[in-house]
């Protein structure tokens, strides 16, 4: 069910990822970020993978949600976007960056 749900809302996160990524940020502190979400572990959880390139990479879990239809698309599409979130603050960005990409998840919440 989460991997049909993921694939659903793919579409609409790379969008947001898109614009992520053609953000210019003051004070970069990784060439990449390479974020796994899945619902193998707690959604508050977030786990460094190390590596010895200028890369970050994290792993973190995703909400439990009770329904995974299309009907809640819109509800999934949110819990993605909180752990984007939830990844950007263990970046180690300045504030300035981290506001930065943070005012862009804020745009896509009023969106919709």
């Amino acid at each position: 069910m989460f991997s049909r749900a993921a694939r659903r809302v793919r579409p609409s996160i790379d969008l947001v990822l898109d614009r992520i990524a053609e953000t210019k940020l003051r004070n970069p502190t990784w060439a990449t970020v390479l974020l796994g979400i899945t619902d193998d572990l707690p959604p508050k959880r977030i786990d460094t993978i190390p590596n010895d390139k200028d890369y970050l990479q994290l792993m973190t879990g995703f909400p439990t949600l009770d329904d995974l239809t299309p009907a809640n698309d819109a509800v999934i599409f949110d819990a993605f976007v909180a752990q984007i979130r939830l990844a950007i603050d263990q970046c180690g960005l300045t504030p300035a960056d981290t506001k930065l990409l943070s005012g862009i998840l804020d745009d896509v919440n009023r969106d919709g």
